[in-house]
């Protein structure tokens, strides 16, 4: 089959942005395409995953680095995350960046997202972005959490779907204790909930 959406855009040599940074063969040789006829459906390793609207099951693994996940159609493409999607700080230039993406976890308590590293005081994750992301936040549980420092975090044209608590919990929370340059860019979300109270969100 030949390849269609961003994918071919990707494969012919075309410079794209996702996410505000350049992808292209040249930035980010390694790529990945997932569709229903894939036999691995897995996003694991660095590199960039183009993603079809109707592709199902797409697991995405804990602990990963240096990942863009991108729908490879004009429609979302659905990840998603058993446990908690723990996103990997190193002491080199990370990011973490999906785009067009709905993403749903199995969890019903704890963090939906978190960041992780190797040293709180030295490790600090670079950039991470999402835009046209759906999120649904289940009870009581907070969206993103991370005791490390977060260079640049960017949520753009995206939708999360909170559910009713009972304590206070956190759309955004980071560990702000070291003097690391920061970057907030928070524009034209929608936030929303159905089915009680969510004044314990910050």
């Amino acid at each position: 089959k030949a390849a269609t959406g961003l994918y071919a855009r990707y494969w012919n040599g075309e410079e794209l942005t996702i996410g505000g940074v350049t992808v292209s063969k040249t930035t980010h040789p390694t790529a990945y395409y997932i569709s229903n006829a894939m036999s691995i459906q897995f996003i694991s390793k660095p590199g960039v995953y183009f993603v079809e609207p109707d592709a199902t099951d797409v697991e995405i693994n804990s602990g990963i680095q240096n990942v863009i996940v991108v729908s490879n159609g004009s429609s979302r493409a659905s990840v998603r995350r058993t446990s908690q999607l723990v996103i990997k700080a190193t002491e080199f230039e990370d990011a973490f960046i999906m785009s067009n993406i709905n993403f749903a976890t199995g969890l019903n308590t704890g963090n939906m997202l978190g960041v992780n590293g190797d040293d709180a005081k030295t490790f600090v994750f670079e950039n991470i972005y999402f835009e046209n992301c759906g999120f649904e936040v289940p009870k009581d549980m907070n969206f993103m959490y991370s005791t490390y420092n977060i260079g640049s975090f960017g949520m753009v044209d995206c939708d999360i779907k909170l559910h009713a608590t009972t304590a206070e919990k956190n759309i955004l929370s980071t560990n702000t204790n070291n003097d690391v340059p920061y970057s907030l860019c928070f524009r034209n979300n929608i936030i929303y909930c159905t089915d009680g109270d969510v004044t314990g969100y910050q």
